[in-house]
């Protein structure tokens, strides 16, 4: 669409069978082990950062630098097009 050839690149930053964006800063490991697959299912290479803290209960200033992380994320998805 709009002249794009099928080889031109395509940028996201989180896919549909990885960490959502949200998981992309808040863990720095999968946890999938209450699922029944043992923690086999997934990908084991997200190239995520939890900013200090592991997991979603985490400290004010930490919060604070996940939604910033957030943005910077999309703002950066939102030039590269």
């Amino acid at each position: 669409a709009g002249g794009r050839k099928p080889w031109h690149s395509i940028n996201f930053v989180c896919a549909h069978d990885g960490f959502t964006l949200a998981d992309l800063v808040t863990y720095n490991s999968k946890y999938n082990l209450s699922n029944g697959e043992d923690n086999r299912d997934g990908e084991n290479h997200n190239l995520s950062r939890n900013c200090g803290e592991e997991g979603e209960f985490a400290s004010l200033s930490v919060r604070r630098l996940r939604k910033r992380q957030m943005r910077n994320f999309f703002v950066c998805l939102m030039v590269s097009q």
